[in-house]
């Protein structure tokens, strides 16, 4: 595309002035995961129509590693999203290990189908009293 800078230079490299798009719901930003980088002599961004600002896209930012704690251990995926949204409701951010695998049943040992109710170190012990809550009738 005419004024594109090509994704394959390294950063702080390429050939005369840059100008990137600052639009932080730009289709192109989602698409490449990084901002649109431009020739100085293009105007307005190609993918979203929106004012460009002077000189090379910022890095992005690395998606930060979260440690999880298994609070729970569900026998199959209906049980593990029962408790899921139990805690979920104490707007605790809850992840569901193994969920995925439910659809190799039959190909997997049978303790495949076990699913780790799993959220981070600080809502631990709030979501294991919620677990036990929903398990004892």
């Amino acid at each position: 595309m005419l004024g594109r800078v090509g994704r394959s230079r390294p950063s702080g490299q390429g050939g005369g002035n840059l100008k990137h798009c600052a639009n932080s719901e730009c289709p192109g930003l989602a698409r490449d995961g990084r901002p649109g980088e431009f020739e100085d002599r293009v105007m307005a961004c190609l993918d979203c129509g929106g004012e460009l600002e002077a000189g090379a896209a910022p890095e992005p930012t690395p998606a930060a590693f979260r440690e999880l704690v298994t609070v729970y251990v569900a026998p199959n995926a209906l049980v593990g999203n029962l408790i899921k949204s139990a805690i979920e409701a104490d707007d605790i951010e809850v992840f569901l290990a193994g969920e995925a695998l439910t659809g190799a049943i039959g190909e997997l040992p049978t303790t495949a189908r076990e699913v780790s109710v799993q959220v981070t170190p600080e809502f631990a012990e709030r979501a294991r009293e919620i677990a036990v809550q929903i398990e004892q009738p």
